[in-house]
């Protein structure tokens, strides 16, 4: 006589040689027990038994493939295999106080067409084949039970995965972590599966339907986790391992683990393939909406919500075919209007959401009176103003930089007084400055553009007040000596503020006089831009530059900032526009023209560098126009700096890396401003060595802090 182990309840069955099916006189299910002649299999057996019975079913598995190696004819084996893949336990009915199975793991495949299953029928006795293949009709029997109510469950964006209680049965901090982050991302459109809530009002014997429903429907998992003992708690493990067992055959889902309190080399080893993040850091919320909103660009909630206005629509459209034909002919064409600005909303929100800003605001205006159009304009325009924010300026004094709290401050050691305390209770945080540069002086305070697209400066506050085309701005020009000030306006005009100044007439009087310049009316004819740079040299009364503006269609087109010439030379812009020709798809870009540099024909040249929106690098220079591979390249900086995807700040001559970790960079009187992901500004000097004969850089790292823009974030991988 042998003494087993229930594998129901654990209790000790007796059986002889003669039969290993058996009734278990505790729990009173009957099973099939493999008998061992060596005693250390059939502990690792009980073993692999106990795993079972205690829910961790890739543990149990690893112990019954294991003993296969050594005992292939034990149908038993093979069929706790498949226990192990359902995920089969018993609970006690308290109506009837039996056993009956239940399954934690759902598959689409029968049961019945299981390997495993053949190979356990195949080399049972009559006895055990007859008992597995009636267990096996009652797995299939809840596995299609489950499958029923699962296909009924709504789809979900994420799934939150964590342990909800500890050993004392107190609620974990991971589940207060989750919760909130639960929060957030249904703030931001997103269907999260959150246990805690989403199985609120369901009994626990019924959790399977929804859970598979939910695995099987979400593009991310987001596990989450204090400690490694918490990422392998049983139910945790069994979610994420699920997970990316269905990821196998759905490369569009992704598990990203997220930690606290704990190292990332403390984590499971089957994340070691994957990307976690750290809770504990700055930014983390902002970086991993950021990510998600790339994995997910439509979430759920709004395309269910999209679904349930169409088949309003169509409800409405088909009530009216029943109604007489004359009332059908008057109100047909305004549903018909309906419908078409239900497509056109939809085409608005994958433009917002592709972080194609402009034309999302430009689509959201033509159907201004459509549902929340003109909310979701006023978000994508604002989200324009922040792809194109400048945070940080340099005028004759000192640097200046945009806070954490929106408003201006002087950098850390410095002396400057140009306006670090603008108030911001009128229109808002500030967005942009633009700092005079070392040569001008006139508008000489900072010009400030507001998150409501109001531009300050206190010089010239009334005259920007007074005029009536500077509204709704998105970016904002330095000045422009002798000139004034030029600013993008979100219908994609560009306007101008030309400069004043206040002189006293020969009989004693003091007078305004306006500077009249063809420069800037010309800028007024532009349309259908979405960004303007300008190269500009000057002193002493004398200017030249260039204004480049970047159309939605990705072509540049380009007009001369000087009509007084510079040291008796200008641009032949005949020759400019031949040149910016050559540049198509653009979305980022630098153009530069050194003032030392006169050609022979007495002109001065230009660079150009600009990334194409598949990706490619475009170049011309020396009279050269080249084409290269831009795939790792997020951001034009100017002609000599480009920003990889990863964060990587890029001297292109010598492809050295500068400084890591950046999430926007910008060209800044003579040098370079950075910043990185925490929001650390970093002051990147171009200086020339005159023993290289080269340009070398000198890295400062600044303690000055600003807020990190979601849009800047969106642009790195």
């Amino acid at each position: 006589m042998t003494v087993l182990k229930c594998k129901v309840c654990g209790g000790q069955i007796v059986v002889d040689a003669q039969h290993s099916v058996a009734v278990c006189e505790y729990c009173g299910v009957k099973q099939s027990l493999p008998m061992f002649s060596d005693n250390s299999a059939q502990l690792l057996y009980d073993r692999g038994n106990h795993y079972l019975q205690n829910n961790e079913y890739d543990k149990a598995e690893n112990i019954f493939n294991q003993l296969l190696a050594i005992n292939h004819d034990k149908s038993e084996l093979y069929w706790n295999l498949i226990l192990c893949k359902y995920g089969v336990t018993y609970v006690c009915d308290p109506a009837t106080g039996k056993y009956i199975p239940t399954c934690n793991r759902t598959h689409y495949q029968s049961v019945f067409n299981d390997e495993n299953y053949q190979k356990a029928l195949k080399l049972a006795v009559p006895e055990k084949a007859a008992l597995y293949k009636s267990d096996a009709k009652t797995i299939d029997n809840i596995q299609k039970g489950i499958l029923t109510v699962s296909k009924k469950e709504k789809p979900f964006d994420i799934f939150i995965s964590y342990k909800e209680t500890d050993a004392n049965g107190n609620r974990t901090k991971d589940s207060l972590v989750a919760q909130s982050l639960y929060e957030k991302l249904t703030e931001a459109g997103y269907k999260v599966f959150f246990s805690r809530i989403t199985l609120e009002d369901k009994i626990g014997t019924e959790y399977e339907p929804y859970i598979y429903a939910a695995l099987y429907s979400s593009k991310v998992m987001l596990a989450i986790g204090s400690c490694k003992e918490n990422f392998e708690a049983v139910w945790v493990k069994n979610e994420w391992s699920r997970f990316l067992n269905l990821r196998q055959n759905d490369a569009s889902k992704t598990l990203i683990p997220l930690y606290f309190y704990m190292s990332q080399y403390e984590l499971p080893k089957e994340f070691s393939i994957l990307q976690p993040q750290d809770m504990d850091t700055e930014q983390f919320d902002k970086e991993l909406l950021r990510g998600i909103k790339k994995l997910i660009p439509l979430p759920v909630m709004l395309a269910a919500k999209r679904k349930k206005v169409k088949k309003v629509i169509t409800a409405v459209v088909a009530t009216l075919c029943a109604v007489a034909v004359a009332t059908v002919a008057m109100l047909t064409p305004k549903f018909i209007q309906h419908q078409k600005y239900g497509e056109q909303y939809k085409a608005a929100e994958q433009l917002y959401y592709d972080g194609n800003y402009p034309e999302a605001t430009w689509a959201f205006d033509e159907i201004i009176d459509y549902k929340d159009s003109a909310e979701m304009k006023e978000k994508a325009e604002l989200s324009w103003r922040k792809s194109l924010a400048t945070v940080y300026g340099v005028d004759y004094e000192c640097g200046y930089y945009i806070n954490e709290n929106g408003t201006v401050s002087v950098e850390k050691g410095a002396i400057g007084n140009a306006d670090s305390g603008m108030d911001i209770s009128k229109n808002g945080e500030i967005i942009s400055i633009k700092c005079n540069d070392y040569y001008s002086s006139h508008y000489g305070s900072i010009t400030a553009l507001h998150e409501n697209g109001h531009v300050t400066n206190k010089q010239i506050d009334t005259q920007i007040v007074n005029n009536s085309e500077w509204y709704d701005i998105v970016k904002v020009s330095d000045s422009l000596q002798n000139m004034g000030i030029v600013g993008l306006r979100a219908d994609g005009k560009m306007v101008t503020l030309p400069y004043q100044q206040t002189v006293i007439t020969a009989d004693g009087k003091t007078e305004t006089r306006q500077a009249e310049s063809d420069i800037l009316k010309e800028l007024s004819t532009w349309s259908d831009i979405v960004d303007f740079k300008h190269n500009f040299h000057g002193g002493n009364g004398e200017n030249l530059g260039l204004m480049v503006g970047l159309k939605t269609d990705g072509t540049l087109c380009a007009i001369q900032l000087s009509n007084n010439g510079f040291l008796g030379f200008a641009y032949d812009m005949d020759t400019v526009a031949k040149i910016l020709e050559n540049f198509y798809n653009v979305k980022s870009f630098a153009i530069y023209s050194p003032d030392f540099y006169i050609s022979s024909d007495m002109s001065l040249e230009i660079t150009v560098v600009a990334l194409t929106k598949d990706n490619k690098l475009l170049t011309y220079s020396d009279g050269e126009f080249t084409e290269a591979d831009g795939k790792d390249i997020c951001e034009v900086v100017s002609t000599d700096i480009v920003l990889k995807s990863n964060g990587d700040l890029i001297d292109l001559s010598s492809e050295k890396v500068l400084v890591r970790d950046i999430v926007y960079s910008e060209d800044c009187s003579g040098g370079y401003y950075a910043v990185t992901r925490n929001g650390n500004i970093v002051i990147v000097e171009k200086i020339w060595d005159q023993n290289s004969e080269k340009y070398q850089y000198d890295i400062k790292q600044t303690e000055n802090k600003i807020t990190v823009h979601d849009e800047w974030l969106e642009r790195l991988d």
